[in-house]
């Protein structure tokens, strides 16, 4: 599998595609973010030890490398993008929770002052 192919261009393009639906799991991502992380290392290892001898396989091995670092720096860029995601989700989920102990806080704090002033609590 060679990373100019036509083939696995168009895979490619499908799973970016695939990525910025909604229906795409935290799972599925992360499956496909270690398959290409994978797949580039094995590419590279095969580039590193191939016997270039002729110009035209270093030139074939220059197009790879330039093909494998656009994919590497896709796939970090998504991988950053769901991590901020993630954190924005996280942050929002903790908010909430936070927001609603403080007032619970509040309303028993000031029941208490009331009941300590001689009042009714709330």
């Amino acid at each position: 599998m060679i990373a100019g192919d036509p083939d696995i261009a168009a895979a490619n393009r499908r799973a970016k595609e695939l990525a910025r639906l909604e229906e795409v799991t935290p799972e599925w991502m992360d499956e496909m973010a270690t398959r290409v992380f994978n797949e580039i290392k094995r590419q590279i290892r095969q580039i590193e030890n191939s016997k270039a001898d002729d110009a035209s396989k270093h030139a074939a091995n220059a197009r790879t490398l330039a093909t494998l670092q656009h994919t590497l720096g896709e796939a970090l860029r998504m991988k950053r993008d769901r991590d901020a995601r993630k954190e924005t989700k996280s942050a929002k989920k903790d908010a909430n929770p936070k927001r609603k102990l403080a007032g619970k806080l509040a309303r028993l704090s000031a029941a208490q002052a009331d009941a300590a002033a001689g009042g009714e609590p709330r």
